[in-house]
């Protein structure tokens, strides 16, 4: 198979979402060959909402090498021992401009010692821009707000 070559490095959307830091795989430039980078957050207590359905939310800009490089979200509800796959895994030119994301997941991850962790997993060939990442969080409950509200 034929793949499409590299469009070298660039600086992502130029800026953070909100304010004046965001998180990216390569603020510089392209994220690496075979990089399988990770960022994890703290424990986050959650045990106050038991039973409730979780929504991790975040903004991002992602472009990855589409069919090759891809990234997704993990969550864990044993302080990161085990982890599960709770959004992608995703490739391509994902947000080429900021853009939210929320995700649901089961009430089971309503403990003490929840986590989450962004995950790029690129093969060996061809990089690109990469994962920037900003205003990361979990809303708890079913009533969220409305788009533009």
């Amino acid at each position: 198979m034929n793949r499409p070559p590299s469009c070298g490095s660039r600086s992502g959307p130029g800026g953070a979402h909100s304010g004046g830091n965001a998180w990216a795989t390569n603020l510089a430039g392209n994220y690496g060959d075979n990089e399988d980078g990770f960022v994890v957050s703290p424990d986050i207590d959650l045990g106050a909402y038991a039973g409730q359905t979780l929504f991790p939310s975040w903004w991002q800009w992602l472009q990855t090498e589409a069919g090759w490089d891809f990234a997704d979200l993990q969550a864990s509800k044993d302080g990161g021992v085990s982890w599960s796959t709770v959004y992608g895994p995703v490739s391509g030119d994902v947000d080429l401009n900021w853009g939210q994301q929320l995700v649901r997941i089961e009430p089971s991850y309503a403990v003490d010692d929840f986590q989450v962790r962004f995950h790029i997993n690129p093969d060996s060939v061809g990089t690109l821009t990469g994962w920037y990442l900003d205003d990361v969080g979990v809303q708890a409950g079913e009533c969220l707000p409305m788009p533009g509200g």
